[in-house]
């Protein structure tokens, strides 16, 4: 029997064997997540047993479908990342005890690489449509949050220019403290809509261990673009061999956004300067240092923000008390020191590294 009699015979079985195939694969769902057993549930998941058998007997393999199926099976109702591998393992099984030995040996090897592609497909779809969300929410709260603060430094604005009837010194200052505040307040929420935006264009992904370099770079690519804005410099000094980092990708970068993002908006001299480094001795230790400088001419800590004033109440700045507290549970250590130039030094432990 030739290739295409072989194929056209293991196709008309398949095809015989897909409702058995679909009502097998969808017992194995309704074990993992009963919701899954529900009518619309089955009709999409015969529909898609069926694809998955015309792309088994397909010519050539075809990535891209493959990726549009997993998508298929993301818009199933109630179907989580945690029930993936278990879905994957249940439609191998209906797909091997429907067919015969011979048959399955024929398509066994197309058939894993189909269900990694569909695996891949689901991901990158959930992923997707979580940024989509998290995009859209964090849009609705920066409105739902400028909108009181945009009053509060307005009416503040107005009572400061005396348009309500004279004001004394005291209630000028306090005025002022206020309106201040509130642009910080204002200057953080869109950083943080700016940061989020640009993360919603691209999915990041990263092993364990990754490469210190490359989370770096990522960094400086999300930062750039802000300190462009605020015709700053921002510079980045790497001393050695960095090696690989085990420790928590998104609470390492977010601390590292947090520290650049604070020392862009609070940089008076326009540059900002990232120094890393692996501290060696009794113990080996990742270094990532920001610093920033003041107006040439100030005299000690005349120009430095407020919250630096005092030394033992530095992280004042929820960006600040986010990353000390990531950094406490990673078991590293964030100190501030501030003089002629302000600088935060992050140190993570040899326990999140790796050589």
């Amino acid at each position: 029997m030739g290739q295409v009699d072989v194929k056209s015979d293991i196709a008309s079985r398949l095809k015989a064997c897909t409702p058995d195939i679909a009502a097998r694969w969808l017992a194995a769902l309704s074990a993992i997540n009963p919701a899954l057993a529900a009518a619309s549930g089955r009709a999409a998941l015969e529909l898609l047993i069926e694809d998955l058998v015309t792309q088994v007997l397909a010519e050539r393999f075809n990535l891209a479908r493959a990726h549009e199926l997993g998508a298929r099976l993301e818009s199933v109702d109630s179907f989580q990342p945690d029930d993936l591998q278990r879905a994957q393992e249940g439609v191998y099984d209906a797909f091997a005890a429907c067919l015969c030995a011979e048959d399955w040996t024929r398509l066994q090897s197309r058939f894993v690489k189909l269900l990694f592609g569909m695996g891949a497909g689901f991901l990158i779809t959930k992923i997707e449509r979580a940024s989509q969300f998290t995009m859209s929410a964090v849009s609705r709260m920066g409105h739902d949050l400028k909108t009181p603060i945009n009053a509060i430094t307005g009416f503040s604005r107005v009572i400061l220019k005396g348009i309500d009837g004279p004001i004394t010194d005291f209630q000028r200052e306090d005025l002022t403290s206020i309106y201040e505040a509130g642009q910080q307040l204002l200057t953080m929420i869109n950083d943080l809509y700016s940061v989020q935006k640009q993360d919603a264009a691209r999915t990041l992904t990263y092993g364990s261990p990754y490469a210190v370099s490359e989370l770096l770079s990522d960094v400086l690519r999300t930062v750039q673009p802000l300190a462009g804005e605020r015709d700053c410099t921002l510079t980045l000094t790497a001393t050695g061999a960095l090696g690989t980092l085990c420790a928590d990708a998104s609470m390492v970068r977010w601390m590292l956004l947090s520290l650049l993002l604070h020392a862009l908006r609070q940089a008076i001299t326009g540059t900002v300067a990232l120094t890393t480094f692996r501290e060696t001795g009794e113990l080996s230790t990742l270094v990532l240092r920001v610093t920033y400088g003041v107006a040439e001419g100030s005299s000690g800590m005349a120009g430095l923000s407020a919250d630096l004033r005092r030394a033992s109440d530095w992280a004042t700045e929820i960006g600040l008390v986010t990353c000390r507290r990531f950094c406490e549970e990673l078991g590293g250590t964030l100190s501030c020191t501030a003089g002629e130039t302000v600088s935060y030094t992050l140190r993570l432990p040899v326990d999140s590294l790796s050589s």
